[in-house]
C-alpha cells in the first residue's frame, strides 16, 4: 500500500475522534508508562495484554503516544461524536497499529536495508529518553545547578523574561497538577509571583490548539524523517483550550513538561542570545563569550563538584585545570584529573555539545551528522594535545611519570 493511503487510514481514524477525552486518554496512559504506581482510570478500556506485558512499551510506546498526540491535535474534533473513542481499546490499537504500518513503509521505500545502522542508531535515540529521563528529582536538581548561574541567567531573562527559579517554580508546580489530571486552568497561584510571570512562562511552552496545529502542519511530511522529525509538541508542551468560554491548558504528556524545564531549557537560552544580538532587550549580552562559553563554565564547574563529592579514597586525587606556557603561547590543561599517584589518570575534558536533532534523525542526508562527528573528532584531538604536552612535562600541577597510564575522557 502507498504510504500516501496509509497516512490516509491514519487521519481517517483520527478525525472520528474528540479532542478533549483524547488527550485524556493519552494522558492515562504516559502516566501509566512512566509514572510509577499509577493507575488507569476506570472510564478506560485497557487490554489484559496490556497490563500484563513485561514491559508494557511492548504494545503500545511513550513515542507512540507523542505521534499520536500529534495527529489528534491536527485532526480531532473539538467536541466528542457518537463514534469511537479511544476510551476503547481497539481504536487505540488501531490508531497505534496504522501509525506502525505507516512507518514501516516509509522506512521500506525511502530508507531501506542499505542504511539499518543508520536506522538502529535514531530508534535508540527515539526510545532511549522516555528511560533515561523518567520523573527524578536528581535530573531537576541536575539541570537547576547547571543553568543556574549569573551569566546564563542573563540569557533566561533574554529568552523568557524570567530568571532560572521562576521558570523552575512555574514548570514544577504546573507539573504537580499535571501528573494528577490532564488539564487545568490558565491560573496559577504561586507565592511570590504575580499573573504576570506565569503568563511568560506560558509564552513558550503553551499554544492553542489551532496554533500548535497550524506549526505541526508546517513541519508535516511523508518522507523518511515522518517518525523522527523534530515537532513543535517537543517546544509547545501545553495546549490551550477553551470549555465554556474558559481558557484551560491540557498536558497530554507530562514528561514533555518535565523535558521542557530541564534538559529542554538549553534551547531557550540559546535562543536568548540570538534574541538579544537581534535587536531585543539588552542584556549585556554582547560582552564575554555569550551562551556557549557560559554553559561550558557551568558544566565544567558541575562535572567537578560531582567529581569531589563521589571520590573520597584518600588515595585518589581530583585535579582541576592550570594555565601553562608554551613558547609565549598560554595554555590551558584538560578540564580535570582524577590521578591515583603514580598508577594511572584519566583525563577528562567537558563539553557541552550534542548531536543536534538533525544529525539523530536523519538516514537518507548524513551531513549534519558528519558535522557533528567531525566536531567530536576535534574534542579527541584536544584532549590527546593536552596529554601530549603533560608528557613534555608541561603541566604544573601534575608531574610527568614514566609508569602513569593516561585514559582520556570526553
Amino acid at each position: 500500500m502507498a504510504v500516501e493511503e496509509l497516512y490516509l487510514n491514519v487521519k481517517t481514524l483520527t478525525r472520528q475522534l474528540g479532542l478533549r477525552e483524547s488527550l485524556y486518554v493519552i494522558w492515562a496512559y504516559s502516566q501509566y508508562l512512566q509514572a510509577t504506581g499509577f493507575e488507569m482510570p476506570a472510564d478506560i478500556e485497557v487490554a489484559n495484554q496490556f497490563l500484563a506485558a513485561q514491559p508494557p512499551q511492548a504494545m503500545l510506546a511513550e513515542w507512540t503516544l507523542e505521534q499520536m498526540t500529534r495527529e489528534v491535535v491536527r485532526y480531532a474534533d473539538e467536541k466528542p461524536g457518537q463514534g469511537p473513542s479511544l476510551h476503547q481499546w481497539a481504536t487505540l490499537a488501531g490508531i497505534a497499529d496504522a501509525l506502525r504500518d505507516l512507518e514501516a513503509e516509509i522506512h521500506a521505500q525511502l530508507a531501506g536495508a542499505e542504511r539499518i545502522h543508520l536506522e538502529a542508531m535514531r530508534i535508540a535515540h527515539r526510545q532511549l529518553v522516555w528511560q533515561q529521563y523518567r520523573f527524578d528529582w536528581r535530573i531537576a536538581i541536575r539541570y537547576y545547578k547547571l543553568f543556574n548561574t549569573p551569566r546564563l541567567v542573563v540569557h533566561a531573562e533574554a529568552a523568557t523574561g524570567l530568571t532560572i527559579p521562576e521558570i523552575y517554580l512555574i514548570g514544577l508546580a504546573y507539573l504537580r497538577i499535571f501528573t494528577r489530571q490532564p488539564q487545568a486552568k490558565r491560573q496559577l497561584d504561586v507565592p511570590g509571583l504575580t499573573q504576570q510571570h506565569i503568563d511568560r512562562f506560558l509564552a513558550f511552552t503553551c499554544l492553542t490548539r489551532d496554533q500548535l496545529s497550524e506549526k505541526l502542519g508546517d513541519e508535516h511530511a511523508l518522507d523518511e524523517g515522518f517518525g523522527y522529525r523534530h515537532s513543535s509538541l517537543r517546544e509547545f508542551r501545553l495546549i490551550q483550550i477553551s470549555d465554556q468560554r474558559q481558557d484551560e491548558i491540557a498536558c497530554p504528556i507530562p514528561a514533555l513538561l518535565f523535558w521542557r524545564v530541564t534538559s529542554g531549557l538549553y534551547y531557550s537560552l540559546r535562543r536568548g542570545l540570538y534574541y538579544s544580538l537581534g535587536g531585543g532587550r539588552d542584556f549585556g549580552l554582547r560582552r564575554g563569550r555569550g551562551f556557549t562559553g557560559a554553559l561550558g563554565e557551568s558544566f565544567e564547574r558541575y562535572v567537578g563538584e560531582v567529581l569531589r563529592q563521589r571520590v573520597t579514597n584518600a588515595g585518589i586525587s581530583v585535579l582541576k585545570e592550570e594555565e601553562y606556557h608554551v613558547g609565549l603561547n598560554r595554555k590551558h590543561g584538560v578540564d580535570w584529573i582524577i590521578e591515583q599517584g603514580g598508577e594511572a589518570a584519566l583525563f577528562v575534558e567537558c563539553k557541552t555539545k550534542r548531536l543536534i536533532w538533525t544529525s539523530k534523525a536523519g538516514v537518507a542526508n548524513v551531513a549534519a551528522l558528519d558535522r557533528d562527528l567531525r566536531n567530536l573528532g576535534r574534542a579527541v584531538v584536544q584532549v590527546y594535545k593536552t596529554i601530549s604536552d603533560y608528557r613534555a612535562g608541561r603541566y604544573p600541577h601534575l608531574a610527568f611519570s614514566e609508569g602513569r597510564r593516561i585514559y582520556p575522557v570526553i
